[in-house]
């Protein structure tokens, strides 16, 4: 995941990961425009659509994975891949408590698919 948590996208730069928050700060930093002089409007819809990605795929895409039957089988056994079995299903556990709680706090835990998919 990124260094903060629930935020996209992130960098990976060898063995480390940098988050938005991390990058966004070293351009301003070094005085680095990344809007490229566009127009208001146009930076207006693409923090929209970023801000859309956060707050509606983002969930449906962790409830598809995490909460729907078939997907969670399938999903738990990639999760953790690579690591010794009693740490594998520490991970899992742990990353089932946190996506259960992101999606309570998110409003999808006690929606069904077919309210999800709507």
């Amino acid at each position: 995941m990124c260094v903060k948590k629930d935020t996209l996208p992130f960098l990976q730069v060898l063995n480390t990961i940098v988050g938005e928050d991390d990058f966004l700060y070293f351009l301003n930093q070094k005085d680095l425009d990344l809007d490229c002089n566009l127009p208001v409007e146009k930076i207006l819809f693409i923090n929209g659509l970023i801000s859309i990605i956060k707050t509606k795929l983002i969930p449906i895409e962790l409830y598809a994975l995490w909460m729907v039957g078939a997907n969670k089988k399938k999903t738990l056994d990639c999760y953790g891949f690579g690591h010794p079995e009693p740490l594998k299903k520490m991970l899992c556990y742990q990353k089932c408590k946190e996506v259960e709680q992101f999606l309570k706090i998110a409003g999808y835990f006690n929606k069904s698919k077919a309210q999800v998919a709507s």
